[in-house]
């Protein structure tokens, strides 16, 4: 029931009314998580679609480019060991997956009240915990492949302490970066796995490469 200040009904909100608010806001957020229109649909006039998509595809396009110079930095050392340019997409999918599953948790709780911006850095040392340790079973059986593989210890060494880090990494930044969208007024759920994926990818990219170029060459 809806009543004025002096208790007379005015109407009521029905338990339909409250679903319907619940699977437009959830909707809502599903699609910014992936740099979609809040309210887009499939019928949607093309040139509305394409207004709402392509700011986040420019920004996509950045981090990539990012990703893509680091790559660069390690050009010669990818010529010398090609194995590395193998295993790169590994690291970096289980980091970007990693940090897309914190995200989708993070921007739930922050939806529901559960947790506030205060809550902040506990729950992201949290996250990066389970990443830590999530990347220690499949680092371990990624390990496994790449020996299985390579017939290198070394190198399956690498990849394990790779995934182990960049999983670690993608917990960590699944959750900041919707805290940090949230404690700047915007909405947790914008563009943040934009954001989270350009992270691991990134992130991913120098870690393998790096700790390859030091031990493996």
């Amino acid at each position: 029931p809806v009543v004025s200040d002096s208790g007379q009904l005015l109407g009521i909100i029905t338990h339909d009314d409250v679903i319907d608010i619940m699977i437009e806001e959830g909707t809502e957020d599903m699609q910014k998580l992936a740099g979609a229109g809040a309210d887009e649909g499939l019928f949607d006039p093309i040139p509305l679609s394409m207004k709402q998509r392509i700011p986040w595809l420019l920004v996509n396009l950045i981090t990539a480019f990012v990703a893509s110079a680091i790559v660069g930095l390690f050009d010669k050392n990818i010529a010398l060991l090609p194995l590395l340019a193998v295993f790169m997409p590994i690291i970096a999918g289980i980091g970007g997956n990693t940090g897309a599953q914190t995200l989708a948790v993070t921007v739930r709780s922050l939806a529901l009240g559960e947790v506030g911006v205060f809550d902040r850095g506990r729950v992201c040392l949290r996250e990066a915990g389970k990443g830590l340790l999530n990347g220690l079973i499949i680092g371990a059986l990624g390990a496994l492949i790449a020996l299985a593989t390579t017939f290198r210890l070394d190198f399956a060494l690498i990849v394990w302490a790779s995934m182990l880090i960049n999983m670690a990494l993608g917990g960590f930044m699944g959750s900041y970066i919707p805290f940090t969208l949230k404690k700047h007024g915007l909405d947790p759920a914008s563009g943040s796995s934009v954001f989270a994926t350009g992270v691991t990818d990134s992130g991913g990219f120098f870690i393998f490469l790096g700790l390859g170029s030091l031990f493996l060459l």
